[in-house]
């Protein structure tokens, strides 16, 4: 079978078996390696199916086209190529913040603030950015300084 003996609903089904299979693989290795790329891929892949949907119309529209569908159909087979890239990306998006937005621990210093001078009080972890020491007045981590409110 030529390239030019292809019709509207091999593309079909062609886009939709290399959108499954790539989206699947993407998804599979980002859970199994829990790598936090997924929307930087998802982001390159959109973009790639977004030129490939242009070419195939640009495909179907060209004047050597010997479809006897009219252009309406074409443009909504076409549109059929690519619920799967939506549903991939809706799912990868939801399976980035289950699985990738966990709580965050960090070292911290607490200090207290007496006479314009910090005092160190403990050392921990912070959880999601929260602290429970009612005195603490400011907590530095690396660099930085957070400031507090006593309770």
């Amino acid at each position: 079978m030529k390239i030019s003996e292809l019709n509207l609903k091999h593309l079909a089904y062609f886009s939709l078996f290399v959108q499954v299979f790539t989206l699947s693989i993407v998804l599979s290795l980002s859970i199994f390696f829990r790598i936090s790329i997924v929307l930087e891929v998802f982001w390159f892949l959109t973009i790639f199916y977004f030129f490939y949907f242009f070419l195939s119309i640009n495909k179907f529209y060209s004047d050597t086209t010997t479809y006897p569908q009219s252009k309406l159909k074409k443009f909504l087979m076409l549109l059929l190529c690519f619920p799967a890239l939506l549903f991939f990306l809706i799912s990868g998006f939801l399976i980035h913040d289950t699985y990738f937005s966990q709580p965050r621990e960090e070292e911290a210093d607490f200090y207290k603030i007496e006479n314009q001078n910090y005092i160190k009080i403990d050392s921990t972890v912070i959880k999601n950015g929260e602290a429970n020491i009612k005195d603490t007045l400011a907590v530095i981590i690396g660099n930085d300084t957070l400031k507090i409110n006593p309770q």
